[in-house]
């Protein structure tokens, strides 16, 4: 485990439009709690929770290492622009494939993973490229 792992997981829930990247940035970055991110998203804070878990799994189950990583890569994932909205009529739209589905971030997720992983690991390759270009120009 670690940053590819990290950043696919981060990648998908940004394409799927789901608010998971903030809430996980605001815990390990401004030292949030989760039951107040809960409050602030409108989720329960044992969601926030399990945001906060996959990230500590994905990033080597080390804390430290998990707020490295993210102080590094949400810029970069932020950049990316959701391809799941909403339509209007209670619905979400694929912005790549133009499927209409329920305005449910599983759902949406699911949609990412299943359909277009070859965007998501196209925007893996493309935040890895950047940070390489960060490293090297320090």
């Amino acid at each position: 485990m670690g940053l590819l792992e990290l950043l696919e997981y981060l990648v998908v829930k940004q394409l799927a439009n789901n608010p998971a990247v903030d809430m996980v940035y605001k815990h390990f970055i401004e030292f949030q709690s989760v039951s107040d991110i809960g409050r602030m998203y409108g989720v329960s804070k044992h969601s926030v929770r399990g945001y906060v878990t996959r990230v500590l799994e994905k990033s080597g189950g080390s804390r430290t290492k998990a707020m490295t990583l993210l102080k590094y890569v949400y810029p970069l994932v932020k950049e990316i622009r959701p391809v799941i909205i909403r339509d209007g009529d209670g619905l979400c739209i694929c912005l790549l494939c133009g499927e209409k589905m329920m305005c449910n971030v599983n759902v949406a997720e699911f949609h990412v993973t299943r359909k277009h992983m070859d965007i998501v690991r196209m925007y893996v390759d493309d935040v890895l490229g950047k940070l390489r270009s960060r490293v090297k120009a320090h």
